[in-house]
């Protein structure tokens, strides 16, 4: 045995591995992964709360950052933060193709009405329905994003 390791670790290892060091040297090996993965798994993190704002038209920068600000105080709370408030998804418009913020109401460039409604009792319905499934209103076709009303 080498009396350096003997002397030198003495609090390294504890007391039941000091016999065989090849047992505490893995156990030093599979300390050093964990951490090592820990790191790894906080650093892809914070790199998808900065990729994941940038796809949803939020500022990137101040996301990440507070992500990172409060990362060693509060560990998580960085990331619940970021998920509760962040924005929903952009998608495109029906009829120009245009990305669309998820809560608007008309699309900016063409100006089709995102969330049609029912004439009658002016709840939401969907451009495919022939009739309201709240008031049986029947409904016409869209045109430009808005239902008629069908006359008989």
């Amino acid at each position: 045995m080498n009396r350096w390791d003997a002397t030198h670790y003495d609090g390294l290892f504890p007391y039941e591995l000091r016999d065989t060091p090849a047992l505490a040297y893995l156990a030093l090996a599979g300390i050093v992964t964990g951490i090592s993965l820990f790191v790894a798994a906080i650093i892809f993190w914070v790199a998808y709360v900065n990729r994941d704002a940038k796809r949803r038209g939020m500022n990137s920068a101040v996301w990440t950052l507070l992500v990172i600000v409060l990362l060693p105080a509060w560990t998580f709370v960085g990331f619940l933060i970021y998920f509760l408030m962040r924005e929903p998804l952009p998608y495109p418009c029906p009829q120009c193709g245009k990305s669309v913020g998820a809560r608007f109401n008309f699309c900016p460039n063409c100006k089709c009405n995102l969330h049609p409604s029912c004439p009658n009792c002016k709840r939401e319905v969907v451009e495919t329905d022939k009739f309201c499934p709240y008031c049986a209103q029947e409904l016409g076709t869209a045109t430009g994003g808005e239902l008629v009303q069908k006359t008989s």
